[in-house]
């Protein structure tokens, strides 16, 4: 994995939206979970391959787990690689 991040999610409604920065948040999937606050620990690989376009092979993976707040977390930072 390139970076890795944590954050608390308050989720009231019990119903998670995952949406892109390019996804049209109407059609977004959305996941139910019970009412409360969660930890997301978001995985990020592939930053490398991103385009100016933003197009590339990027991947990501979140882990989300009951949790209370805390403060947001850079567990991994990504850093580019320098050109040859």
């Amino acid at each position: 994995m390139d970076q890795v991040h944590e954050c608390s999610l308050s989720v009231p409604s019990g119903r998670l939206v995952i949406a892109g920065c390019t996804d049209y948040l109407p059609t977004a999937a959305r996941i139910p979970v019970q009412p409360g606050w969660y930890r997301a620990r978001i995985y990020y690989g592939g930053l490398d391959t991103l385009t100016a376009d933003v197009d590339g092979d990027d991947h990501y993976q979140i882990v989300l787990w009951p949790s209370g707040p805390s403060a947001p977390q850079t567990l991994k930072r990504y850093v580019k690689a320098r050109p040859d």
